[in-house]
């Protein structure tokens, strides 16, 4: 069995050490983090944001307290961190989103990440460790929402023109939406998910960056649950 990406829980700035240990397990181009603003703690790694979550919630932090985003060392601070992750809906909060709506929120989150991260300049290799008997857990609308959190990640991409962000985006939404049909063999929905399978891999192997097909892509996928439709909105899509 293949063990689960390592969790770093930080009050101090990582080491080029532990962040070469977390690049490249699993992603190799960036770190989830999960940040604590009451504690001013912040969890790196893990292959999904909840991994780092419980690891905090084990060490009573309050989940109201708690956001997620991903964190790449290898862009300059402007566009190193993103602010999108499956456990930044919090309605109570005013958050109905994937993504953190507030400016002010998002500027506490980006000072304490910025505070605790580290520059790096080496390359890693990309590993999964999720399988389709973990992803089964998350229920349709959670599975949704997380390979749309890798659609709306890959949005950043098109300003800058990017095509291997693009690329390695659209990698890790195909392999969580095989693994969403893996877990799904006898669900009626499978059909709808394969198509939309079929129209991202195009996507991927024409090599063409096209904003308006992909917000289509996002759109399409958020439209195959009601759930998941009222995220549409403030994705902007």
């Amino acid at each position: 069995m293949t063990p689960s990406p390592r969790i770093l829980v930080l009050d101090r700035p990582i080491t080029a050490r532990e962040l070469e240990g977390l690049l490249g397990n699993p992603f190799e181009d960036l770190v989830k983090f999960v940040v604590d603003l009451d504690r001013r703690l912040v969890a790196f790694g893990g292959e999904l944001h909840a991994d780092a979550e419980a690891v905090l919630l084990d060490q009573e932090s309050r989940q109201e307290a708690l956001w997620g985003g991903n964190y790449h060392p290898l862009r300059d601070d402007a566009a190193s961190i993103e602010y999108t992750s499956l456990i930044n809906i919090h309605p109570a909060q005013g958050n109905r989103s994937i993504e953190v709506q507030d400016l002010t929120l998002r500027g506490r989150i980006r000072a304490l990440v910025l505070e605790r991260r580290t520059r790096w300049s080496g390359a890693a290799v990309n590993h999964s460790s999720l399988t389709t008997e973990r992803w089964a857990r998350f229920t349709f609308p959670q599975q949704i929402l997380q390979i749309a959190a890798e659609m709306h990640r890959a949005r950043h991409s098109f300003p800058s023109h990017d095509e291997a962000y693009l690329r390695s985006c659209y990698e890790r939404a195909l392999q969580l939406l095989d693994l969403t049909v893996g877990a799904r063999m006898r669900s009626p929905m499978r059909r709808e998910l394969l198509r939309w399978r079929y129209f991202v891999a195009g996507l991927y192997a024409s090599g063409e960056m096209d904003a308006a097909a992909h917000d289509l892509a996002l759109r399409t996928l958020l439209r195959l649950n009601a759930e998941t439709n009222l995220h549409a909105e403030p994705l902007g899509v």
